[in-house]
């Protein structure tokens, strides 16, 4: 990959990775494709997920663009066509229907639909309000006469007995004339409702004329269903704004976020999603905003907890692929504050039932971004300075994993110094970590105070990593955390500090295991 670095353009666009099989495995945009790419040389320290990208990528391509918001439309455009593996992957509840008109028949049908697969039917939407596409699509089908079997049969049904089908299956319409029905529906749907208004009212009095009074009915009923269709949609307009709003809480590597789609004024509905990212809050909200929509709706205005990075570039690329004045806004008081809060408060709770009560709490007494799933302990052990030993348990979602439990014997310190052997550790477990493309815990904690605390800070720092980080002090039960001056005191009852207890108390036995283990063993007991 580093040869293929050397001619990148300093211009801005788009950057695609690919693997030894030619898979697109990443898609990135930069304002100066050169920087960003000089950027993934293996020498420079990487987060896990990126190293190993690094070390999987075997060629990188380049497609120049006049500005950043081209890239951004680039980069979206291919993230939503090939789903590489390294950009984040949404996993939505629901997604946006269409319209389809299936052009690559003979004879077109018009149905709901939320996936385009097919590249030779025609897609109108998306729709946000789904039972008026519904209502839409059906009119339009009734209207026209259009089909609605899935396969064409060999015999007429009761819909031609209605007059609701011109019956090609019978050959009742020729391929010509049917397709001149399936033009007037996509005018239809693309909203001229006045040219089939008049249309339907000329047919209507043509058959009046001719006394047909049967179809004069029909289409006087088509008439009315229209015109109902016209005053709703001038009610809809009248309304004051278009707003989406949009929260998220992550846990892990997991980010659960969900979407309120206000329309007209009106709350029609929520979406909900999931993405496994690594990335800090406001890149992934970034990266979230321009993959949801490249493909959904775009309102006059997204409500949103925090400013995402590049928020002035993303506005733009929202105006451009719109056609029209977006705003990105984060409230911090009046109705929308409320919602955004009211959002939060659903996607909590949601959260709350995948997770034990005590890692919620746990994430919210000390601050941190996300809950803290994986949990690893560190402790020192020894008696008199001989055989001076550390020990590492590790808890998910609350509870012990005993595979994923590590013993250490300490090399490197002479004597008694249980401060330089935490350091020891600490480095020892996540320098390996890194050094195997691993995942990282979602913290840590050490048992001791601010001077154990400062040795856990400084092997992380040699070690290259950033993960969140306490220490627990046995004397008072007080947590200390990086930047806090002070201690932070927990009610003995709350389960936050009943967790991080057992855990000090999990790490402790093992650490005495290991050491009564190596006495045995020095004694001639072990073999």
């Amino acid at each position: 990959m580093l040869q293929s670095t050397k001619n990148a353009p300093a211009n801005p666009g788009v950057y695609i990775m690919r693997n030894s099989r030619e898979e697109i495995i990443y898609v990135g945009k930069a304002k100066n494709i050169r920087k960003r790419v000089a950027s993934y040389t293996p020498s420079r320290p990487h987060d896990p997920k990126t190293t190993q990208l690094i070390g999987e990528a075997q060629n990188i391509e380049y497609i120049i663009t006049d500005n950043e918001v081209e890239a951004l439309i680039f980069e979206a455009k291919l993230i939503w066509e090939h789903k590489p593996r390294y950009n984040i992957a949404l996993k939505d509840s629901s997604s946006y229907p269409y319209i389809r008109i299936t052009l690559e028949d003979d004879f077109p049908r018009v149905f709901i639909t939320r996936e385009k697969k097919d590249k030779r039917s025609l897609y109108l939407g998306p729709f946000t309000d789904v039972k008026s596409a519904r209502r839409t699509a059906k009119l339009a089908v009734e209207i026209f006469r259009l089909r609605g079997c899935n396969t064409i049969p060999w015999h007429r049904c009761l819909k031609h007995d209605t007059k609701k089908c011109s019956a090609p299956c019978i050959g009742n319409i020729s391929r010509e004339k049917y397709r001149m029905h399936v033009e007037g529906a996509i005018s239809f749907l693309r909203g001229n409702i006045e040219d089939v208004l008049a249309e339907l009212q000329q047919a209507m009095q043509e058959a009046s004329d001719a006394q047909n009074f049967e179809a004069a009915k029909i289409y006087r009923d088509e008439i009315n269903s229209v015109q109902a269709l016209s005053v709703r949609q001038k009610i809809e307009a009248e309304r004051e704004y278009n707003e989406d709003i949009i929260g998220y809480m992550r846990a892990g590597d997991i980010y659960y976020v969900q979407i309120f789609n206000v329309r007209r004024g009106v709350l029609l509905g929520r979406t909900k999603h999931e993405a496994t990212s690594g990335d800090e809050p406001k890149k992934f909200l970034a990266d979230f905003l321009k993959q949801h929509y490249y493909e959904a709706p775009i309102p006059e205005n997204v409500i949103l907890p925090e400013e995402p990075d590049d928020a002035d570039i993303l506005k733009a690329y929202f105006e451009k692929i719109a056609g029209k004045k977006v705003g990105l806004s984060v409230p911090k008081s009046g109705t929308k504050k409320k919602l955004l809060d009211l959002l939060l408060k659903n996607i909590s709770h949601e959260v709350g039932t995948k997770y034990e009560p005590e890692l919620l709490e746990l994430k919210e007494k000390l601050g941190l971004g996300s809950v803290p799933v994986v949990i690893e302990f560190f402790d020192v052990s020894n008696i008199m300075g001989k055989w001076l030993v550390g020990a590492m348990v590790q808890f998910r979602d609350g509870a012990p994993d005993k595979n994923n439990y590590r013993r250490f014997r300490i090399l490197s310190v002479p004597g008694q110094n249980d401060f330089a052997s935490m350091h020891e550790i600490v480095w020892r477990r996540y320098s390996r970590l890194v050094r195997e493309n691993k995942p990282l815990p979602d913290l840590v904690v050490v048992d001791g105070g601010k001077a154990q605390l400062s040795a856990a800070i400084s092997a992380m720092n040699d070690a290259g990593v950033d993960i969140p980080l306490a220490a627990l002090a046995k004397r008072e039960e007080e947590i200390y955390i990086p930047l806090k001056s002070g201690p932070l005191r927990l009610d003995k009852k709350e389960p936050a500090l009943k967790l991080m207890q057992r855990m000090r108390d999990e790490a402790h036995r093992f650490a005495i295991g290991y050491h009564k283990f190596l006495r045995r063993k020095n004694s001639g007991f072990v073999q």
